[in-house]
C-alpha cells in the first residue's frame, strides 16, 4: 500500500493569479494492488482547501478501481464527487471570469461522475478502447465541463 499527501496552491490557479482558490491546497492519496497485479484501487480527496468560489477551486475526492482481466482486456473506473461552496452566478471582481460558465442557482454546487475505459490490446502495436462515462451537476443548466448533459 503507497499513501501520498501533497500541498499546493490551488486548482488549476497559477501562483501569480489573484483569486480565492489560489491558496494552500492539501491532497491525500491512498493506493493499494493486489499481489497479482490484477486490480488495484487509488482513492482520497484529491483537492481540500475551504471551498470557496474562485476559478475551479474544486474540492475532489475521487477514487479508481482498475482490473486487467488477461493480458488483451483491462479496464479503469472512476468516481468522484466535487463541489464548490458559496457558488456566484455571476463574475465577481474576485472572479472576473470563469471560462463562460456559472452555475444557475448560487450557493453549494456539486456534483459527481463515474468514469470507465475498457481497454483492448487487438495486436502487440493496436489498441482499441470504450470509453463511458455519466455526469450530474446540482446546477442544471449551467454549461458543463464535458459535452455531456447533466442527468438531474
Amino acid at each position: 500500500m503507497t499513501i501520498q499527501a501533497g500541498i499546493s496552491n490551488g486548482t488549476d490557479v497559477a501562483l501569480w493569479q489573484k483569486d480565492p482558490g489560489n491558496q494552500p491546497t492539501g491532497t491525500v492519496m491512498i493506493q493499494w494492488t493486489a499481489p497479482n497485479q490484477m486490480d488495484s484501487i487509488y482513492a482520497g480527496d484529491n483537492a481540500f482547501n475551504n471551498g470557496e468560489f474562485g476559478y475551479n477551486n474544486l474540492q475532489q475526492i475521487v477514487g479508481t478501481w482498475t482490473h486487467k482481466f488477461n493480458d488483451k482486456i483491462y479496464t479503469a473506473t472512476e468516481g468522484l464527487y466535487m463541489w464548490m461552496n458559496d457558488a456566484k452566478t455571476r463574475p465577481t471582481n474576485a472572479v472576473p471570469f470563469q471560462s463562460g460558465s456559472f452555475p444557475v442557482k448560487s450557493g453549494y454546487a456539486p456534483e459527481w461522475g463515474i468514469l470507465n475505459y475498457t481497454m483492448f490490446r487487438i495486436t502487440r502495436i493496436f489498441r482499441t478502447l470504450s470509453r463511458n462515462n455519466m455526469v450530474a451537476r446540482q446546477n442544471r443548466d449551467a454549461p458543463a465541463r464535458t459535452s455531456l448533459r447533466s442527468l438531474v
